[in-house]
């Protein structure tokens, strides 16, 4: 923006985005996740100021002057190399590329049509929640998959228990309820771990919030291509 006095150019006002408080550490976070292969920044804006957005974060990847149709060829791109794409936006513009990534999140407070767009919305507009959902869908696969275990390795027993070891029909049902109630069990369990982390977490967002409640917050449209669950099975 140019400024002048008297039809006299006397100077300039450059308009630069303000980083949310937790958005640096989020991102460092995410790189320390095995799962997630690589990061990238995709933004509508000038060069110049997306190089120095990416390089403030930490974002090795970015992409300029990226109109809202270009992201979701990127996208595609992605996904057409095989890999798993997590797209993260909360504008007008990302609509059509939170439809096309495999999973895609917005924010609390976000643009109606990106949170209409978007597999899921994280609520509280703290970015660390991306992270904590990403959590969230590892322990979920981890429990589907002891799930399957605890329920064929007692029915396999039973199979050939009553093939081969002489077991009775009541033998052999009876260690099947037995497989049901500890799978039942198992699954709940998680749901107590969730809630006291989630409280914990609240509190600790909390304190950040009252440590940056006078930064102006913004947001950064991301693209996070990972070998992670779908988390559209998780929200």
């Amino acid at each position: 923006m140019m400024v002048a006095l008297d039809e006299r150019l006397i100077g300039a006002i450059e308009l630069v985005a303000t980083l949310r408080p937790e958005a640096k550490a989020m991102i460092q976070a995410l790189k320390q996740r095995s799962k997630i292969k690589s990061i990238y920044l995709i933004s509508g804006d000038h060069r110049l100021p997306t190089r120095n957005l990416a390089k403030q974060l930490g974002i090795e990847n970015y992409f300029a002057e990226i109109l809202p149709q270009e992201k979701a060829k990127i996208i595609e791109g992605l996904k057409a190399s095989g890999r798993v794409v997590c797209y993260i936006g909360d504008g007008i513009n990302d609509a059509i590329a939170l439809k096309t990534a495999h999973v895609s999140i917005s924010l609390q407070g976000a643009s109606n049509i990106a949170t209409d767009s978007a597999s899921m919305v994280l609520m509280g507009g703290n970015l660390w929640h991306i992270c904590q959902a990403f959590e969230i869908a590892d322990k979920f696969n981890q429990t589907v998959q002891n799930n399957y275990t605890l329920v064929m390795v007692p029915s396999l027993i039973g199979m050939s228990g009553a093939l081969f070891l002489g077991f009775s029909l009541l033998q052999t049902m009876l260690l099947n309820q037995i497989s049901i109630i500890a799978n039942l069990l198992y699954t709940m369990r998680p749901l107590d771990e969730f809630e006291h982390e989630l409280i914990q977490s609240e509190k600790l967002l909390g304190l950040q919030t009252l440590s940056s409640k006078e930064t102006e917050p913004s947001t950064v449209d991301m693209v996070i291509e990972a070998k992670v669950p779908r988390l559209s099975h998780v929200a």
